[in-house]
């Protein structure tokens, strides 16, 4: 069975002056990546960067699809008889 998911918005104006809220947490992620690092770690993340970082290099360089993956698009597509190329055809 998987987890139930909640997601919850909180309109941070309601509570507090949102230039002082952006301030605050700016200056506490600063703080965090600026900590002593584990020995061997060039830095330390905070929430989502790594997935930022990734999504960044995939708009920049693709996904790489395995070659069988390649062939079952490829069939499906020869299959329903559509008029497109992908770009991995493209040499």
């Amino acid at each position: 069975m998987s987890p139930e998911v909640f997601v919850v918005a909180i309109d941070v104006a309601c509570f507090t002056d949102l230039a002082s809220f952006k301030k605050t947490t700016g200056d506490i992620l600063r703080a965090l990546r600026a900590s002593q690092k584990v020995p061997g770690e060039e830095r330390i993340y905070t929430c989502g960067e790594k997935e930022h970082l990734a999504w960044q290099m995939r708009q920049k360089t693709g996904l790489l699809i395995e070659a069988s993956i390649q062939r079952e698009l490829t069939a499906m597509r020869d299959e329903l008889r559509l008029n497109y190329r992908f770009p991995f055809e493209e040499t």
